[in-house]
C-alpha cells in the first residue's frame, strides 16, 4: 500500500515544483530557497563558488 504510494507523491511533488517554477511567485521561491543556502551555509556555499569560478 505505502509503495504504490511513494511514486505518485514523487510525481505530485515533481508537479508542483514545475507550477511554483512556471508561476509568478518565482521570485518568493528563490527567496525561501536563498534563505534555507543561508541558514545551512556549508557545502551550499562552496558549489556557488565553484560555478562562480566556471
Amino acid at each position: 500500500f505505502f509503495a504504490s504510494l511513494k511514486p505518485e507523491r514523487c510525481v505530485r511533488s515533481i508537479y508542483l515544483f514545475s507550477k511554483i517554477l512556471h508561476m509568478n511567485t518565482l521570485p518568493e521561491f528563490i527567496k525561501a530557497y536563498s534563505g534555507l543556502l543561508m541558514s545551512d551555509p556549508g557545502p551550499s556555499q562552496d558549489k556557488s563558488d565553484k560555478s562562480r569560478k566556471m
